[in-house]
């Protein structure tokens, strides 16, 4: 039977191989004779002993549309083939590095190596919209290396993915890092709480690259936008105050280089002109639950008025309570249940035009 086939020496597509076979029946087999698919085959059939084995070293100049070589044997007792698929080292990108020359500047080093046999090597690198390539092809004999250098500008800020290829008539290899460039940045934002309903934001744009930069900034809520030319590491403080009506507020903050969005936030908040500040069960037992709620006007007097659904009944207040800016009133209701089981409680304020709510549950 064939018993292995295994490559002992490459050099590009010249290729020294080993192939074995072997008589595993303990008596003479006649008639042997073996073929492969790179054209050599044995000329004159064989017999072989019990036991024996026999070697076969070929050395073959394969082409690249050589997959693989096949080898099989054939006796008056039967065949049995094997297969060694190949593959052939070309050109490698290698040692490959960058540094940061300037805000907005990289430095990328790297070498291609060559593995085969003379080839005429072109290299690009890809970033940013750009393509910065070699002016003429480079040859270079089989393990032959050259190094090469070039540097990269960058003209808006943000992650970029730099792509090194290259290649030859017959191989190819590339290789991709991404670097994240500095240009108009957010900091040092604070949202100050002025009363009930009126926030205070300021932060500062910073300009942290070199180049000069057209500054567009934008706010969703109040809508604001305006554009300013910064200069090499200057800033801006920007300041706005906005009054909200009610409800649960997001206000986003972009920057913009250009037309390219360099940074963004997210400031999220909840405005209550009237608000339910606690809502808790005080006594249980069965058949009758209490409750309390501390509910708070924050801004001119209000009359408030409050309904209780305790999941049996609807209970709502008989007067309105009239409560002065920042002022806070407690609410106590008792419940009586006429059987056993958990109720949803839902506790609501209102006003003209405002309204708070609470859920929570009892059990009688």
């Amino acid at each position: 039977l064939a018993q292995g086939i295994s490559i002992l020496k490459q050099n590009a597509t010249q290729i020294i191989t080993e192939f074995t076979a072997y008589n595993s029946i303990n008596q003479l087999s006649q008639n042997w004779g073996w073929q492969c698919n790179n054209g050599v085959i044995s000329n004159v059939s064989f017999n072989m002993s019990a036991n024996e084995q026999i070697f076969n070293v070929m050395e073959h100049n394969f082409s690249l549309s050589n997959s693989s070589l096949s080898c099989r044997i054939n006796s008056s007792d039967g065949n049995q083939s094997l297969s060694l698929p190949f593959s052939y080292s070309g050109i490698a990108v290698t040692n490959y590095n960058s540094s940061k020359t300037d805000a907005d500047s990289v430095l990328v080093k790297f070498d291609i190596t060559n593995h085969f046999t003379a080839q005429s090597v072109s290299w690009n690198i890809s970033t940013d919209g750009k393509t910065y390539r070699n002016p003429s092809p480079i040859t270079l004999q089989q393990g032959e290396i050259t190094s090469i250098s070039q540097e990269i500008n960058f003209t808006v800020g943000g992650v970029k993915r730099v792509q090194l290829s290259i290649g030859s008539e017959s191989f190819s290899d590339s290789y991709a890092e991404y670097y994240y460039v500095n240009w108009l940045t957010l900091n040092e934002f604070y949202a100050t709480v002025k009363n009930a309903t009126a926030r205070v934001f300021d932060f500062i744009i910073t300009n942290e690259n070199l180049g000069n930069a057209t500054s567009t900034w934008n706010v969703s809520d109040p809508v604001l936008q305006n554009m300013t030319n910064l200069l090499a590491n200057e800033s801006l403080i920007v300041v706005i105050e906005e009054d909200y009506g009610q409800g649960d507020k997001q206000v986003n903050v972009k920057v913009f280089n250009g037309t390219i969005q360099d940074d963004r936030l997210l400031e999220m908040f909840r405005i209550r002109q009237i608000s339910i500040e606690s809502f808790q069960t005080m006594h249980q037992e069965p058949s009758k639950v209490v409750i309390s709620s501390t509910v708070k006007n924050n801004i001119a007097p209000k009359n408030l008025s409050w309904q209780f659904a305790n999941g049996q009944d609807t209970i709502s207040s008989g007067n309105n309570t009239e409560l002065a800016m920042g002022e806070q009133a407690i609410i106590v209701i008792e419940s009586n249940y006429n059987s056993a089981g958990v109720y949803p409680l839902t506790f609501k304020i209102n006003s003209s035009q405002y309204n708070d709510n609470r859920t929570g549950v009892a059990v009688s």
